[in-house]
């Protein structure tokens, strides 16, 4: 199966010379009170469009109030915020050097004495537990306008790297769950499944660093619980949002909540349409005997990713202590994208040897599509509880690329003979069934309880057809049985835990 997917990426790729599309600049500071010299923790970093001041990108302080992420060179507006303090403003131009220390930040507090304060709930952007950090994103300035992948990646702790392989802690071998409920976001297609969820419809982020096997029997690294949001109050309420940001990006969405204290209904929608567009230009050169020595290269690349989001639900509130709740959500979207490649090898005196044309068209497909049904009945008030649910998801993806490959000469001639034309169509499904029932109860104040049994069932079905067409073949792409394959996995895991603290 490695030897297949070998000759894959030899095949789409032969031609096909990597490059960085844009300069990535280090950003690294400290941000402290001005007063004590104090860290602050999670203060907010951004860097905002000159022209119309929208977040390009940002991220948050550590727990010694430094921060450190990446930006791609250009001009831009440097933001510090935290609650509390007057915000920090600075015109910057970055790209002359690879990494940028701002140093130390002071922020100047802004509080004011008051005769009467009054007191609103306002949650904390970080909590820790014994075994979880709780990240409180939902007013955060970096969730407006981006991507749950997006959002992830300004997180302490989480990487999420070029290709979108997202890891914890340097470890990339993390589960994604939704709700506290495993999902089939892990593998391969987590990034493109989570760049589909809009980061305004999250509320929470938990990074579980030390799961134990309450979590997963098989053990894992990490798990990354990404809790949407859900409205309990009362009457019938609601919230519209929608954001624009140039080069043609719009996001969109609508939260609904009817609430009467024993039945509690919600339903959501959220709407993305992102275009992105990636310019090259590189110039090598070698001192290779039998090379040409200049190999010079531009490409263009643009995509457009539109996905909907489409949540329900009702809470059956039976008494104070029990309550059943069934949900079900959607995440449908696509991708169109294209690539035009130019790949010119020169001679010293600049004088053309060949040169490659390569143009690709993508097309992508994607569902995901999730329900279940749950049941907590609270004992008393002390955390002594039990629960049990029952999830089933099914993601559905089809992959689909074209390629054109032509080659000119030393005089500028097409040579068909070196012509090619590919296709490979990927296709991958997966279908997720778990049974999981918890009990908890504290036996002290700092020792506690916790048992239960859980079954997960799981299918994957990945495919891929692969055809190539040269100048023998007309260029009509003929299947080639060697690289074309279909895998088909099937995995049934029974656990049960006990833990005491």
């Amino acid at each position: 199966m490695n030897t297949c997917y070998t000759g894959t990426i030899t095949l789409l790729f032969l031609f096909l010379g990597y490059s960085s599309y844009a300069q990535s600049v280090h950003l690294k500071g400290r941000v402290t009170d001005r007063s004590s010299g104090n860290p602050l923790e999670f203060a907010n970093i951004a860097l905002l469009s000159p022209s119309d001041s929208a977040v390009v990108t940002g991220g948050m302080t550590d727990l010694d109030g430094s921060f450190d992420f990446q930006a791609e060179a250009g001009s831009y507006i440097f933001r510090v915020g935290f609650i509390g303090y007057d915000s920090y403003f600075r015109d910057i131009a970055i790209g002359d050097r690879a990494n940028e220390n701002f140093g130390n930040i002071r922020l100047t507090s802004n509080a004011t004495n008051l005769e009467e304060v009054t007191v609103q709930g306002v949650t904390s952007m970080f909590e820790t537990d014994i075994d979880k950090r709780r990240y409180n994103v939902e007013n955060s300035i970096v969730a407006e306008g981006a991507t749950a992948s997006e959002l992830l990646s300004t997180l302490p702790s989480i990487q999420v790297d070029e290709q979108g392989s997202i890891s914890m802690r340097g470890s990339g071998n993390v589960l994604i769950y939704i709700n506290g409920r495993p999902s089939n976001l892990s593998g391969d297609d987590a990034e493109a499944i989570l760049a589909q969820f809009p980061a305004s419809s999250i509320q929470t982020v938990e990074l579980i660093t030390n799961p134990s096997s309450r979590y997963d029997a098989a053990g894992v690294g990490g798990i990354i619980n990404i809790i949407l949001k859900k409205n309990q109050n009362l009457g019938l309420n609601g919230q519209i949002n929608a954001a624009a940001g140039t080069r043609d990006k719009y996001t969109g969405g609508i939260n609904l909540n009817y609430g009467t204290g024993k039945v509690n209904l919600y339903t959501s929608y959220n709407y993305q349409n992102r275009r992105r567009f990636r310019k090259s230009d590189e110039n090598r050169i070698t001192t290779l005997p039998n090379a040409s020595p200049i190999l010079n290269q531009d490409s263009y690349n643009e995509e457009v990713d539109i996905s909907h989001l489409i949540r329900g639900g009702i809470d059956f509130n039976f008494s104070e202590n029990s309550t059943l709740g069934a949900y079900a959500q959607g995440n449908f979207g696509g991708e169109d994208a294209f690539e035009d490649l130019n790949q010119r090898s020169m001679a010293s005196a600049s004088q053309l040897d060949s040169l490659y044309i390569r143009n690709s068209t993508e097309t992508e497909d994607n569902g995901n599509f999730e329900t279940g049904i749950n049941y907590t009945f609270n004992v008393d008030s002390t955390g002594h509880r039990f629960y049990t649910s029952f999830s089933y998801s099914k993601d559905t993806r089809d992959h689909y690329n074209e390629y054109y490959q032509h080659f000119f000469n030393a005089r500028n001639e097409e040579v068909p003979s070196k012509g090619l034309r590919q296709l490979n169509d990927r296709t991958s499904g997966s279908e997720f069934y778990i049974l999981q029932a918890d009990y908890e109860r504290p036996l002290g104040e700092f020792t506690s309880l916790e048992a239960g049994l859980k079954g997960t069932f799981g299918t994957w079905e990945r495919g891929q057809e692969f055809a190539q067409g040269d100048e023998a073949s007309n260029f009509l792409p003929i299947r080639n049985d060697t690289i074309s394959d279909l895998f088909d996995f099937q995995e049934d895991v029974y656990a049960a835990y006990l833990i005491f603290r």
